[in-house]
């Protein structure tokens, strides 16, 4: 079982989504980043400073990415002989969520959620599809 901090996207992916504008939303935060450590509280992103870097867990991101982003992200279970193996994938555009790019095979699902944010920040920024000002 994980613990409340890890519910919780990490400080650098958190700055990454900084960047893509996640404090722009309007989301329910649990928590944020100050001096890279994660103070948990409650308060609303449209009572934030541009330069907060919110903590939002793995579900915000993910709905995040869907609802800004059009894009998919999921942890399914993976067969072999280990139950806890789970492989990320991640959707994008007119192919079927069935055909998802995988991300890879972990060992435990908190890894799997990780790499899947991690591999979505970089298909956004790689492939542009936010703009900056």
């Amino acid at each position: 079982m994980r613990t409340l901090a890890e519910n919780f996207v990490p400080y650098a992916e958190s700055l990454e989504l900084q960047a893509l504008r996640i404090n722009n939303e309007q989301v329910t935060c649990f928590g944020n980043f100050i001096n890279e450590k994660l103070c948990l509280g409650f308060f609303h992103s449209t009572h934030c400073t541009p330069d907060t870097i919110l903590g939002v867990t793995y579900g915000q991101a993910f709905d995040f990415f869907r609802e800004k982003f059009r894009i998919e992200g999921w942890v399914q279970p993976y067969l072999s002989p280990d139950p806890r193996q789970c492989e990320a994938k991640f959707w994008y555009g007119g192919r079927t969520p069935t055909e998802g790019t995988s991300v890879g095979k972990y060992d435990t699902h908190l890894e799997a959620e990780l790499e899947c944010v991690r591999a979505i920040i970089e298909f956004i920024k790689y492939y542009s599809i936010y703009q900056t000002k």
